[in-house]
C-alpha cells in the first residue's frame, strides 16, 4: 500500500469520511469499556452483557484504516466494500446472541467459527492490502468477490434467524406486559431489529454498486 502526499478532491473527502467513522468508533469503544452510569457498574454483566463484544466491534473499525490512509488503492477500496457485508451480519449476531441469552440456539463451537471467520477474512485481506500484495487480490478479483458474497450470506442467515427468534419473543410478551421495571425491556427487540435492517440492508448494495459516493454517504449517516 503506497500511501499518497497529495489527496485528489473526491479523495479528501473519502478519507476523511473513513477518518470521521473510525474515530466515532474508537471513541465509543473507549467510553463503552471505562464507563458504566451508577448502580449498573456494580452488576455490569449483569445489566450489559455484551459491553465486552459492543466495545471490541466499536474499535475493529480501525480495521479500515487503510483506505483512510490510501481510498486511491484499488486493493484498499474492495477492502472498504467488503468490510461491511461481514462486518454488520457478525456484528448484530453477537451482540443478540449475548444480550437477549440464546445459548440454546447455537452450540459454542459454532458460535466460536461464526465469530471468528469473517474477521480471519478481513484480517488476511488488511495483511494483503497493507503490504501491498495486490498481484494477491486484484487478478483474483472475481473469486474474492464471490467468497465475501458467499460467506456474507451465511452470516446474514443466522442473523436472520436470531431477529426472527427475538421478533417472536417480543410479539408474544408485548400484550401482556406492563411498564415495570421487569419489562423495561420490552422495546429493545423492536429498535435493534429496525437498526440492525437499515445498517445490513444498505451495505449489500454498496458492494455490488461499487460507487464510493454511495459508500461514504452510508459512512457519515
Amino acid at each position: 500500500m503506497d500511501i499518497p502526499t497529495i489527496f485528489t478532491q473526491p479523495e479528501n473527502f473519502y478519507s476523511l469520511a473513513c477518518y470521521t467513522y473510525i474515530l466515532s468508533g474508537v471513541i465509543c469503544a473507549v467510553v463503552r469499556w471505562f464507563h458504566m452510569c451508577r448502580p449498573f457498574d456494580q452488576r455490569s454483566d449483569y445489566f450489559y452483557p455484551a459491553r465486552r463484544q459492543v466495545t471490541f466491534f466499536y474499535a475493529a473499525t480501525a480495521l479500515q484504516l487503510p483506505y483512510m490512509l490510501c481510498p486511491g488503492d484499488p486493493g484498499s477500496w474492495f477492502f472498504a466494500r467488503s468490510f461491511g457485508i461481514l462486518y454488520y451480519p457478525v456484528c448484530f449476531a453477537l451482540l443478540y446472541h449475548r444480550f437477549f441469552h440464546m445459548r440454546h440456539l447455537w452450540s459454542k463451537k459454532l458460535s466460536i467459527a461464526y465469530f471468528c471467520s469473517p474477521f480471519l477474512l478481513l484480517g488476511a485481506l488488511f495483511v494483503i492490502v497493507v503490504f501491498h500484495q495486490n498481484d494477491l487480490l486484484l487478478p483474483y478479483k472475481r473469486l474474492w468477490e464471490c467468497i465475501m458474497v458467499c460467506v456474507s450470506i451465511l452470516l446474514t442467515y443466522r442473523l436472520v434467524k436470531e431477529c426472527r427468534w427475538v421478533a417472536r419473543k417480543w410479539r408474544a410478551t408485548t400484550p401482556k406486559t406492563t411498564l415495570t421495571s421487569q419489562t423495561f425491556l420490552s422495546p429493545l427487540p423492536r429498535t435493534c431489529c429496525t437498526c440492525q435492517q437499515c445498517g445490513s440492508s444498505s451495505c449489500g448494495p454498496c458492494f455490488f454498486l461499487t460507487t464510493r459516493w454511495s459508500r461514504h454517504s452510508l459512512t457519515l449517516l
